[in-house]
Parts: structure tokens; C-alpha cells; sequence
């Protein structure tokens, strides 16, 4: 094999090497529903928070099994309440483009208020 081909890397962004703290639980309460603790997501529940179509989607994912202890809580809440509870888990887990489509949300709900 001859080397003279090939270039040498100079440097190598090198990503899930690190071993970071896990991001703290986020207790979450929705009228008098039982308290559940909604912990940071995996990487493929991320990548599937970030294509989910609607808040539901996006709580089901987050919430995990615990979703069915609430669901009656959330469905008797005002539809803001649950773009709120999706945007502060977003922001929580530190999950950008799942806040980005919030802060879209927020938009046009500011808008319909005009």
C-alpha cells in the first residue's frame, strides 16, 4: 500500500465518548394527578420527540408508560397547558429542535390572541 495517497486526519470530532451526569428527573404534576418523575430521554426517543407530529406524540415519548397514570389530567386541561408542559421538558432535557417547534407553537398562539 503506498501512503503517500493519504492525508492524514488532522483532527476527529469524537462524540458519545463522554460520561457525562444523566440530566436530573423532572417531577411533573398536572392538576391532581399522581406525581411522576419523567426522566431524560434516550438517544432514539429524542430522534423520535423531534419527528413526532403533535403534542401528544410528544408527551407519550416523554412521559413513557406514566403517560396512561396522567392522560385523564391532560385531557382535562386547557390546550396551552400542554404546549407548556412539552416546552418545559424540552427545555429541561436540554432537547433544541423539540423547543424550536414550541417557540413555533407559542407563535401562533400569540397570534390567534391578537
Amino acid at each position: 500500500m503506498n501512503d503517500s495517497n493519504v492525508t492524514p486526519i488532522q483532527s476527529v470530532n469524537t462524540y458519545g465518548t463522554d460520561d457525562r451526569p444523566a440530566i436530573a428527573d423532572f417531577p411533573l404534576q398536572v392538576g391532581k394527578s399522581p406525581v411522576i418523575q419523567v426522566h431524560e430521554p434516550d438517544a432514539g426517543t429524542v430522534m423520535d420527540i423531534e419527528e413526532a407530529g403533535s403534542t401528544r406524540a410528544v408527551l407519550r415519548l416523554f412521559l413513557g408508560t406514566d403517560f396512561d397514570k396522567i392522560e385523564e389530567h391532560l385531557n382535562a386541561v386547557q390546550p396551552d397547558v400542554l404546549v407548556d408542559i412539552a416546552g418545559d421538558l424540552s427545555r429541561h432535557f436540554k432537547l433544541s429542535a423539540t423547543q424550536a417547534k414550541v417557540n413555533r407553537a407559542d407563535r401562533r398562539r400569540a397570534a390567534r390572541g391578537r
